[in-house]
């Protein structure tokens, strides 16, 4: 093993003999450790800072424990699935993706394996711990090594009286992941996840930031046929760094699946390496990726390699962006309200103000506003003027309109319609019913934007003012007078 991962001073060079879980105490102890509690463990270390590392590693050793250092957290897997280690310490850094991740993965090899992470954010082990991963304790960042040998000393021994730890019941209770939304365009994509989620074919999720990607690639592992005996491992620039990094992230994936996070901001080289993986691993992880909203034209501005996306877009799924289907927003704001903890509702005022925003954030600004509103009062109901005054300070200028973009919302409709069929062919007669789909909205939105007036609206579609009234009977648009959207 490359000394990149494995790190010993003194008498331990070398490689390390591998100790089976079974040949664990209560919580993965050694039995018989001499001295104090620190003495003779073994603790895995994950961090990128190699100045640190080195003096964390030295502090430790000092107190008679034996290390194995890393800057890939995917390598702490690894080493967890040999059976290795009797606590690890993590960076948990700024994202939630990559440690939540991990974290489950650890949770699943060694439920018994103390863990330690460093984060700048205070709630950092709480809200992981919501979310079913097991956290033993959470330290400031930046980190003092007078600090974490403590912590280390303290969570060992917790693990001697308590083998389970504090998180395990959350990890137990893992809450399932599932869609959320009544639009056309998520019921369309929740069909072709449940057809997608217990196949073997590559999937390449699209979509912008905050759309919810990550998301829709948990759903496809906790839907496939692997849930539960099989991980998901996150890849990504760290990860595919070397290749005997890449390796030993494939090798602990096994049959499971793994994720290739924001593929058009991969550098050249994990590019490079990607490919490769994905060509060695024939029987191994199933692989889904995510990329940004038009991964195509990633490949034609030459961010993204080609042979990669044609290896990982076995099916693509194009997350619609959150103002496309306002309708769904409702659902949405109540889930991340119930998973803020709070009884506050929004009223119809409120809800109002939250269709007419632009979101360019996607679910991740809506899914923080909601945060903030469930702290922000102590009413159970959410008023228009607590939207309002949070829109203010928070938003943003409208994305810019493309003349294109209707073009773009119809192709990844009939895409995803033609796949919906998929070995077969739509039944004939498309052409008539995709008009006749179109068709009414056009109509129905017109005589809106008019209050109802026939003449109005004729003029505005280009057609004669007889064959609109046809057209109202034969598509059965019940008209209103009065009501104006512009």
């Amino acid at each position: 093993m490359s000394s990149v991962y494995l790190k010993h001073t003194g008498d331990h060079r070398g490689a390390l003999p591998k100790l089976a879980p079974t040949d664990r105490g209560p919580g993965g102890m050694r039995p018989g450790t001499p001295g104090g509690i620190l003495d003779g463990a073994e603790i895995l270390i994950a961090v990128a800072d190699h100045g640190f590392q080195d003096r964390l590693g030295r502090s430790l050793e000092q107190e008679g424990c034996r290390i194995r250092t890393t800057v890939y957290p995917g390598m702490i897997a690894r080493w967890a699935r040999e059976g290795l280690g009797d606590a690890a310490i993590l960076d948990a850094g700024d994202a939630d993706t990559a440690p939540f991740w991990l974290l489950k993965q650890l949770a699943a090899l060694r439920p018994g394996l103390p863990i330690i992470i460093f984060s700048e954010d205070p709630e950092k082990a709480s809200r992981l711990r919501e979310q079913g991963v097991m956290v033993w304790d959470c330290l400031p960042r930046p980190a003092d090594p007078g600090v974490i040998v403590p912590a280390v000393a303290g969570v060992l021994e917790t693990a001697r009286s308590d083998p389970e730890g504090p998180a395990a019941d959350a990890v137990r209770g893992g809450h399932p992941v599932a869609l959320i939304g009544q639009s056309a365009a998520m019921r369309e994509l929740g069909e072709l996840v449940s057809q997608l989620a217990n196949g073997r074919l590559p999937v390449l999720i699209a979509g912008e930031s905050g759309s919810g990607r990550s998301l829709i690639a948990r759903i496809l592992h906790e839907r496939s046929a692997a849930r539960g005996q099989e991980q998901l491992v996150l890849l990504g620039n760290h990860e595919l760094g070397s290749c005997e990094e890449a390796n030993a992230v494939l090798q602990c994936a096994s049959r499971g699946t793994l994720l290739i996070d924001e593929i058009t901001e991969l550098t050249p080289e994990a590019q490079v390496r990607a490919v490769r993986l994905i060509d060695l691993s024939d029987g191994g992880p199933r692989f889904i990726a995510t990329a940004c909203a038009d991964p195509m034209q990633a490949v034609r501005d030459g961010l993204l390699r080609s042979d990669l996306y044609y290896r990982l877009a076995g099916a693509v799924l194009q997350i619609p962006p959150l103002r496309e289907r306002i309708e769904d927003i409702p659902a949405f704001a109540v889930h991340f309200l119930e998973q803020a903890g709070s009884t506050r509702r929004l009223d119809s005022a409120a809800m109002a103000l939250l269709g007419q925003h632009s979101w360019p954030g996607n679910l991740r600004e809506l899914g923080n506003m909601m945060g903030r509103l469930a702290l922000a009062g102590t009413g159970g109901t959410i008023t228009a003027d607590e939207v309002r005054a949070i829109l203010g300070k928070d938003s943003a200028p409208p994305p810019p309109v493309r003349r294109d973009a209707l073009a773009d919302t119809i192709t990844r409709h009939l895409e995803q319609y033609f796949r919906l069929h998929e070995p077969d062919l739509p039944p004939p007669g498309l052409h008539r019913r995709f008009l006749r789909e179109v068709e009414a909205p056009l109509i129905r939105v017109a005589l809106d934007a008019t209050g109802g007036n026939q003449a109005r609206c004729a003029r505005i579609l280009g057609i004669n003012r007889n064959t609109l009234r046809k057209k109202i009977d034969s598509l059965d648009i019940e008209v209103t007078r009065g009501r104006k959207m512009m």
